[in-house]
């Protein structure tokens, strides 16, 4: 179904898979990898099968979605203009489950979030709260909306540095750390802030106690009155650089002029540091335009703490002992860390020739033992259902995206291909269901638009399509004979295979294959297998999600399917514009950059020789 909002420029696309079982507490729905009060998770659902179906979609223009609200299953979108772009000014409210808009609400505004945009939406009791400031002052309002029906229930001053704690909102507003009831929006309490308080901030996940950073100086509030219980200030002539904290353990970076730096833990009830570690930190090396000077930094979810400093990256515990390290690398996936009821799950990139290939690793944060290791490219990961979710950059040829799913504590996975273009990011998970924003693409300009994906729960073959052996191999799709045929004046070497390397599928098919010409002046040649599928109509409806917008024309009569494709990057090379063929379960791409004719003129070479694999039973029989 469609959702027509305004006359369409910009694209978001949300994709939800759906197909595990839900969990009742809310400390199993992660939005964008938040971490829990606890870091325990419930016990994992069974993985997901089968590949990602699509169950709607709609194009929501210049509405871009805000978040998402597990508790109304309602994603909120708020208007984004250009500068100098006159758009109407509306809010918008789509249910998560059938793509239908339930209601707009006239006026500008942004929807309050945790940490701005792609996060956690910030909802009490049923009403989000949208922000409004004025273009010529510093000063805004927030109204709180009720999400049911989209009325507005009461404004007041906005917040800064919201959060919500024990069904209040609490932020900071002139000079106070404020708590709002949310059913009126009266000031529950106000606490203000000491005189000399330098760029206040509150801790988001810490709620047992409040966490309120002034300069170099913590202090604990009571989140029910804001009395102030503890207080902690940096030792010495050191100053803060950053903290982080759970309702577990709270993690202090402090940096002192001889060039120390120091993580102090601390009990976020009592303000008692229970333990310091040591960091390498080389100020020297660091950015001349980093502020912080390079400063270790610390990522705390649940009782695991993760230090990332010059040396790599270590878990440490409340006591500041090193659990487990691994020098040399640094923060890959967003975010580095979740910890899960009986495993910590870290995401680490070599610092050097990685070629954008990381490591994703299971460790037991009691004793430091690695569990299992996967690869992992540029990727966002979150929990649910005790189940981790990772959104992933796939390698050419493949869609830009792909999910995982892992069982954490064996390391055990299911992946399927995310058939949308690229810009992709991470929303939630609720229930096993995915929720992306990506930009996708119409004939004339860029669009958002929202999709709702599943799991089908069928087979488990490579990436949701056929069984590894089922795909064809690339190398026997061309010779240097059909190559010389169509440039009699080009030499050729023999083909270089490519195999895919992510997740658990590391060499596990050849995906692609390359012919180099012996001069510069010629054109390389590729021949990528996409997908397959052991269903021909899958196969073609695939490489129809596959082309999509980028389509530039149709092929007769040369395969049961055949589009050229625009895979130009603007500014970055020469124009590549790309043959996609259907034969039977097969979907395979030909790319021939700076040389239009040469794909198309191949095309029938590689269609034939696909129809020829029918013979093994991998594309016509499929």
């Amino acid at each position: 179904m469609r959702l027509s909002l305004r006359p369409l420029r910009y694209v978001m696309v949300v994709v939800v898979m759906a197909g595990l079982a839900s969990d009742a507490t809310r400390d199993a729905v992660r939005p964008n990898g938040a971490a829990s009060d606890t870091g325990a998770a419930a016990s994992a659902a069974p993985l997901p099968a089968g590949r990602l179906v699509r169950d709607w979609e709609i194009l929501s223009g210049s509405r871009w979605p805000a978040g998402y609200d597990p508790a109304s299953k309602v994603i909120l979108f708020y208007t984004v203009a250009l500068p100098n772009e006159m758009v109407h000014q509306m809010q918008t409210a789509v249910d998560a489950r059938t793509g239908s808009q339930r209601w707009q609400l006239e006026g500008p505004g942004t929807w309050l979030t945790e940490d701005g945009e792609y996060t956690p939406l910030i909802t009490i009791d049923g009403m989000a709260f949208l922000r409004e400031h004025d273009s010529f002052s510093d000063d805004g309002v927030l109204t709180a909306v009720r999400i049911r029906d989209g009325r507005t229930l009461w404004t007041t001053a906005d917040l800064s540095e919201a959060l919500a704690v024990g069904g209040d909102l609490i932020g900071i507003v002139d000079g106070t750390v404020r708590a709002m009831a949310v059913a009126t929006g009266v000031a529950r309490w106000n606490r203000p802030l000491p005189d000399d308080c330098d760029g206040p901030q509150l801790t988001r996940s810490m709620t047992v106690v409040l966490a309120l950073r002034c300069g170099d100086s913590l202090y604990g509030l009571q989140h029910t009155d804001g009395a102030v219980v503890w207080s902690w200030t940096a030792p010495d002539t050191c100053v803060i650089e950053n903290f982080a904290g759970s309702n577990a353990i709270a993690a202090v970076v402090a940096t002192c002029p001889d060039d120390r730096a120091t993580v102090h833990l601390l009990d976020p009830r009592s303000g008692t540091r229970t333990g310091t570690a040591a960091t390498e930190w080389r100020p020297a090396e660091a950015d001349p335009g980093d502020p912080g000077r390079g400063a270790p930094r610390a990522q705390v979810d649940g009782d695991a703490v993760l230090v990332v400093d010059d040396g790599g990256l270590s878990l440490v515990d409340r006591a500041g002992r090193q659990v487990w390290a691994m020098p040399d690398m640094r923060c890959h996936g967003t975010p580095c860390l979740l910890r899960t009821t009986a495993t910590a799950v870290v995401s680490a990139l070599p610092r050097q020739g990685s070629d954008g290939i990381g490591r994703l690793i299971g460790i037991d944060p009691r004793t430091g033992q690695v569990r299992w290791t996967q690869q992992a490219r540029n990727h966002e990961m979150t929990l649910d259902d005790g189940l981790l979710y990772l959104l992933e950059d796939l390698p050419e040829p493949f869609w830009s995206k792909h999910v995982r799913v892992v069982q954490p504590t064996t390391g055990e996975l299911h992946e399927a291909v995310v058939p949308i273009d690229n810009g992709t990011q991470l929303l939630a998970v609720d229930a096993g269901l995915l929720y992306l924003s990506y930009t996708s693409y119409t004939t004339t300009d860029f669009e958002r638009a929202v999709s709702a994906y599943r799991f089908d729960g069928g087979r488990k073959g490579l990436l949701g399509g056929a069984d590894a052996e089922r795909w064809p191999e690339p190398c026997q799709l061309l010779t240097t004979a059909d190559l010389r045929q169509v440039r009699p004046n080009a030499e050729y070497s023999s083909p270089h295979p490519g195999r895919l390397a992510v997740g658990a599928l590391a060499t596990a098919v050849t995906t692609m294959c390359t012919w180099l010409p012996q001069r510069a002046s010629d054109t390389k040649v590729t021949a990528s297998v996409v997908w397959t599928s052991p269903d021909a109509a899958e196969a073609k409806a695939y490489a129809e999600q596959y082309v999509g917008f980028s389509h530039r024309r149709t092929l007769d009569g040369v395969a049961d399917m055949a589009a050229v494709r625009d895979a130009t990057v603007v500014g970055l090379g020469p124009t590549d514009l790309r043959v996609v063929l259907v034969v039977g379960g097969c979907v395979v791409e030909l790319s021939t950059p700076g040389d239009d004719r040469l794909s198309t003129e191949l095309a029938r070479t590689v269609a034939r020789r696909l129809a020829e694999t029918a013979t093994s039973g991998k594309c016509r029989n499929a």
